[in-house]
């Protein structure tokens, strides 16, 4: 899947809740349940489900998940999730799911 929009951290910083962090923070908390750069109050209870419900699923069938967002991949399927600096930029997120036959 890919978006091409601002991508993850830059969602963060833009609504100011980078509070510091580096990119590869802010895309591991990105996995949690109820982490979102959008929740904002009186916008539903849906925001932080999407990536979340997505990594718990492709836990449970031992596949594998990569978000390339900016300057970072980060490996979801692993536990803990790990992270590696790429060597260019991508504008937007990319995700890759690799899902085992059943």
């Amino acid at each position: 899947m890919c978006d091409l929009g601002v991508g993850i951290y830059q969602s963060y910083v833009r609504a100011g809740l980078d509070e510091g962090r580096f990119e590869a923070e802010i895309v591991e908390a990105s996995f949690q349940e109820g982490v979102s750069s959008r929740n904002i109050p009186g916008r539903g209870p849906w925001r932080g489900v999407g990536l979340f419900e997505a990594r718990e699923f492709i836990v449970s069938v031992r596949g594998k998940m990569t978000v390339e967002t900016g300057k970072t991949a980060s490996e979801a399927h692993l536990e803990p999730i790990q992270s590696r600096v790429l060597p260019h930029s991508i504008d937007g997120t990319i995700i890759k799911i690799e899902v085992p036959r059943i």
